[in-house]
């Protein structure tokens, strides 16, 4: 409901009446063995800090409970970025892998064998006229003379 107060009546925040809008919380559930982890991490470090990519993964929890919670995220890319990094490690590849450019090359056949789709036809619209007509050929038509019919009837 919230989402739909801001689209339409209360598109500056700044203008919406507090009441409008829910309270939430965030709650962590220090069981969870990601929280236990990132626990241990914290105690084991000389610093009290997380490593990048633990901090990383922490503001990917954050960011998906966020969403979880109703909340808008400003920035998608907060969430996406280090989800992609996740995706990557998922399978085998390094965080940082960056994307290759790949070229594509078309052949002459390729166009020749679209250009063999392309039908013309002329037939009688069954009203002592006559009309014509162009189209692709597709798979779920027995035969020509299935999808012109189809097209005969249409055209009435």
């Amino acid at each position: 409901m919230e989402k739909i107060n801001k689209a339409q009546a209360f598109q500056n925040n700044e203008k919406a009446p507090s009441y409008m809008l829910a309270k939430k919380q965030l709650e962590l559930n220090p069981s969870h063995p990601v929280m236990k982890k990132m626990l241990d991490s914290l105690k084991e470090s000389d610093d009290n800090t997380l490593s990048a990519t633990e901090t990383e993964y922490a503001d990917l929890m954050f960011h998906m409970a966020l969403l979880n919670s109703g909340f808008l995220l400003d920035d998608p890319d907060t969430l996406t970025n280090p989800l992609e990094k996740l995706i990557k490690v998922g399978f085998g590849l390094t965080r940082d892998a960056e994307c290759e450019e790949i070229e594509v090359e078309i052949s002459e056949t390729e166009e020749e064998d679209e250009e063999d789709d392309t039908f013309f036809r002329d037939y009688e619209d069954g009203q002592g006229g006559s009309a014509s007509f162009q189209g692709k050929k597709t798979t779920h038509y027995e035969n020509e003379e299935e999808f012109y019919a189809s097209k005969s009837n249409q055209a009435r």
